[in-house]
């Protein structure tokens, strides 16, 4: 759901121990917290969600990054890696 949130342009809120934190940092389409976890960063964060600027410069963001990087094909992309280097070790074992 946030890269959808991202794709779509909406700012995200995560920690910095969420596997998406480094999306949102680096197409700066929101805010990371650090861990550990503080109830007045939190609020702080969420009221910067609040203002229309910050909307709009995540908004802006989110697009361009879903626009330049392949967000869904991750996996795949990985476990047809995973699948080449085994073929390799297979071949070269029988080889």
């Amino acid at each position: 759901m946030l890269l959808e949130a991202l794709a779509a342009g909406l700012p995200v809120v995560v920690t910095d121990v969420c596997g998406y934190a480094d999306h949102i940092e680096t197409a700066r389409a929101g805010l990371v917290l650090p861990d550990p976890f503080e109830q007045l960063a939190l609020d702080a964060a969420l009221a910067r969600m609040l203002e229309c600027d910050f909307q709009q410069i995540c908004r802006t963001n989110g697009l361009k990054y879903a626009q330049n990087v392949d967000l869904y094909s991750l996996h795949t992309t990985a476990a047809s890696l995973i699948e080449q280097i085994i073929r390799r070790k297979e071949a070269g074992a029988s080889g």
